[in-house]
């Protein structure tokens, strides 16, 4: 018998950087991405929950928190136009790409809810984003995962383009 993905249980104090997973937040199940800090901090970007209040979230679960993990073996295809490289950060979910790295634009959970750069090539949440006002962003994208033994596709989540703000 084979699981398709195949995915692992662990502690959400295990997962590694760019790590794609599932994790229970406030009874629902959320899908995201576990991206660390300079500083080592692991957080979890919620890419897609039932709860749309929670979705883009950059938030902090217990250590000991058991998620559901598909491992970094996944890739990212920006889906729909560019958008203008002003208005970038009003989209959280955003694709960012620049001469720095690869983000997510996030939203920081706190009093104000700031938007913030998620870098998935390595570690990094830039919360002063000045230089990657310059790149391309995209509202849409899809993630998808490649099964090694049996090379097949799965998407694991998707963030569909709904504005007409392209260049």
């Amino acid at each position: 018998m084979q699981l398709f993905p195949n995915t692992t249980i662990k502690e959400f104090a295990q997962c590694e950087h760019a790590e794609f997973i599932t994790v229970q937040v406030h009874n629902d199940l959320a899908h995201g991405i576990c991206i660390h800090d300079e500083d080592a901090k692991k957080w979890f970007l919620v890419l897609d929950a039932e709860d749309e209040r929670l979705r883009h979230r950059l938030i902090l679960p217990e250590r000991g928190r058991e998620v559901k993990s598909f491992g970094s073996d996944w890739s990212i295809s920006p889906i729909g136009p560019a958008l203008s490289r002003h208005t970038a950060m009003d989209h959280p979910g955003a694709l960012v790409q620049s001469r720095e790295g690869v983000f997510l634009v996030g939203v920081a959970t706190g009093e104000f809810f700031d938007p913030v750069l998620c870098r998935l090539d390595e570690p990094g949440v830039w919360y002063n984003y000045g230089s990657a006002l310059g790149s391309f962003a995209y509202e849409g994208w899809r993630i998808h995962y490649r099964e090694r033994d049996t090379q097949a596709i799965q998407k694991l989540a998707a963030k569909e383009p709904t504005s007409n703000d392209a260049e």
